[in-house]
């Protein structure tokens, strides 16, 4: 009997690492105004498309780490990262459809990501090390006035290089939606 229960959960821990492990990334307010803006009886949110114009690969440049990858390589960095952002924002969403709801622009809030950092990490079985992401986001007043930074680092092992950028941009969303949770009294759901 011990051999088999020993068996699964060996086989258990092998295949975590194969489809992937999240860190289950938590998020850091930064700044905060005061008083709560989000106290209003409801509100809406807009998120921006992620911007990644300074995003660090590997501690070089986006540009650098690209130039020295095959073309078939750029191309699957490039769709690994629209796939991501896709992620991110389906799993924010999940949930959430009354604040991601069309509103006045009175009631709307904007949410401002920014990607600043990326480490692939490696799938080495047991010696894996995870991918990491470096988000921000900028929570701004339906007038502009930046109300909230948040900042999240995910990590997450995985086989595939894509299958780690896929589940840190998973995390990020996850964690900003329980911010949103949290923090923001017009989004109760």
């Amino acid at each position: 009997m011990k051999k088999i229960s020993i068996g699964l959960g060996v086989m258990a821990c092998g295949f975590s690492c194969l489809v992937g492990c999240a860190g289950g990334a938590q998020y850091t307010i930064v700044s905060r105004t005061a008083p709560q803006a989000f106290a209003r009886p409801a509100c809406h949110v807009v998120v921006e498309p992620i911007h990644a114009d300074h995003l660090m690969v590997s501690e070089q440049t986006e540009a650098q780490f690209l130039a020295a990858k095959r073309p078939n390589q750029v191309w699957a960095f490039n769709r690994d990262k629209r796939v991501s952002e896709e992620k991110f924002m389906s799993e924010l969403r999940d949930g959430r459809s009354k604040v991601f709801a069309p509103g006045s622009a009175d009631s709307t809030f904007v949410i401002r990501p920014t990607w600043s950092a990326w480490d692939p990490g490696k799938f080495m079985g047991m010696f894996s090390k995870p991918g990491v992401g470096t988000f921000s986001f900028d929570v701004l007043s339906p007038s502009g006035e930046r109300l909230d930074r948040i900042e999240i680092q995910p990590s997450v092992v995985s086989y595939a290089a894509a299958d780690r950028m896929h589940g840190v941009f998973k995390e990020a969303g996850a964690s900003l939606g329980k911010y949103i949770d949290e923090n923001w009294a017009c989004a109760a759901r």
